[in-house]
């Protein structure tokens, strides 16, 4: 309906449309992101597939899916989106500005910032156990938590 409004240039229905839109994107968590990844996955690819009438759901979703931690989080979902992000570099470049508008907000106690030595995105995460493998959102380089260590940016 979104990408009808616009087409059609009926702004009332396309602000409808975008307010369902967020209302049902207020009701995601983590735990549904995690269960319906599949679901949140084709959202997205639908999202960026639509093209530029879709900016603002496409920046809505990404800054979605970065407040609910799902590239810090471990699983199917994130390795869904990592994989979404190899298709769609629109959808990368929305994450990093995502995070990047996070910064300093919402800091969470043990949140460090850190630069993948990869593609050079930043993010902000807790990183609790040294040993374990923790992947970039971004380009998903995996690196123990004692390694990412090595790229925390100092502020």
């Amino acid at each position: 309906m979104y990408i009808m409004a616009d087409q059609w240039g009926i702004d009332a229905l396309k602000d409808l449309a975008y307010n369902k839109f967020e209302f049902d994107l207020a009701a995601w968590d983590l735990d549904f992101v995690k269960s319906e990844y599949k679901l949140v996955a084709e959202t997205v690819e639908a999202a960026y597939d639509a093209g530029e009438a879709t900016n603002k759901i496409c920046k809505t979703l990404a800054d979605k899916l970065v407040e609910l931690g799902v590239f810090a989080s471990e699983g199917c979902a994130r390795s869904a989106l990592i994989n979404v992000n190899a298709d769609y570099d629109d959808f990368g470049k929305d994450v990093i500005i995502a995070f990047g508008k996070r910064q300093g907000k919402n800091k969470s106690e043990g949140e460090k910032r850190f630069s993948c030595p990869e593609c050079y995105a930043t993010f902000q995460t807790a990183m609790p156990s040294s040993t374990r493998m923790y992947s970039c959102f971004c380009c998903g380089m995996e690196y123990s938590g004692t390694r990412w260590l090595q790229f925390e940016v100092k502020t």
